[in-house]
C-alpha cells in the first residue's frame, strides 16, 4: 500500500496530462485564482519536529463551481533552528502541451508557551512561469495553531493570498495584467506511517475550497 501511494504521487507529478491551463468559455479568470489558490500551499511541518529536513510530495484538488482541477506539489523544507524552517520548491511537469514551472521558497517561523511550540506563521512566495499565455506570481501569509489529538497532528488557521498575472502573448484571451488578493480559512491533519508521514489539507475561501493529499519524509 505504502509503494502504490508513493507511486501514485510520483505519477501526479510527472506525468499531469489535465489541461488546467487551457482557456475555454471564458473561464480566463477562473483558471488565474486557482492556480493562485494552489501556488498559496506551503508543507505542513510540526513546530515540535526534531529532523532538520523534510520532502513533501502531493496533488491538489481546486473545486471551483462545478469544476475540479488538480494540481501537483512537491516541496523541500529545512529547518535551521527550533524556529525558523526555509522552504524552497523548484519543479516542471506536463499539462497538455504547456510545460509549467514552479520556482518559490519561504519561511516557517514557529512560536508559543515557554515549553511548546504550537503556533506557526508562513511567508511563502511561488512564481507559475513556462506557460504559452500567462505567468503568476503568488505571495502567501498565514498564522496557523497546531495540537495533538491521538496519533494525528493537527492545524487550523487564517491566511491570505496575493496574486499577480501577467499575459506574455498577444494573441492570450488572458487579461494583460491583473491582480487580486483571496483570504481563507485552513485545516489540515497528518499522521505517522511507517516512516512517512501521511496528511490532508483543505483551505476554503470565499471563490474556492482545495483539498491536498500529501507524503511526507523526514530526514536526519
Amino acid at each position: 500500500m505504502k509503494f502504490l501511494f508513493v507511486f501514485y504521487l510520483t505519477f501526479g507529478i510527472i506525468f499531469s496530462q489535465s489541461k488546467i491551463f487551457s482557456a475555454s468559455n471564458g473561464n480566463e479568470k477562473e483558471i488565474i485564482y486557482s492556480s493562485s489558490f494552489w501556488l498559496s500551499g506551503s508543507p505542513a511541518v510540526d513546530p515540535a519536529m526534531k529532523n532538520r529536513m523534510i520532502f513533501q510530495s502531493g496533488i491538489s484538488s481546486v473545486f471551483k463551481n462545478k469544476n475540479i482541477l488538480q494540481y501537483p506539489n512537491f516541496t523541500i523544507g529545512l529547518k535551521l533552528s527550533k524556529n525558523l524552517l526555509l522552504t524552497y520548491n523548484t519543479f516542471g511537469f506536463q499539462s497538455g502541451d504547456e510545460s509549467p514551472q514552479i520556482l518559490g521558497g519561504g519561511i516557517q517561523w514557529y512560536f508559543g508557551g515557554s515549553d511548546t511550540l504550537n503556533w506557526s506563521t508562513s511567508i511563502q512566495r511561488n512564481d507559475l512561469k513556462g506557460l504559452k499565455y500567462f505567468s503568476l506570481t503568488s505571495l502567501k501569509v498565514d498564522v496557523q495553531k497546531w495540537s495533538l489529538w491521538h496519533n494525528y497532528r493537527i492545524r487550523f488557521g487564517i491566511g491570505s493570498n496575493f496574486f499577480k498575472q501577467s499575459s506574455i502573448s498577444e494573441n492570450s484571451e488572458f487579461p494583460n495584467s491583473s491582480e487580486g488578493q483571496i483570504n481563507y480559512l485552513c485545516f489540515g491533519m497528518k499522521a505517522p506511517i511507517s516512516v512517512f508521514y501521511l496528511g490532508l489539507d483543505s483551505q476554503v475561501s470565499l471563490k474556492n475550497s482545495m483539498v491536498t493529499i500529501f507524503l511526507q519524509k523526514p530526514f536526519f
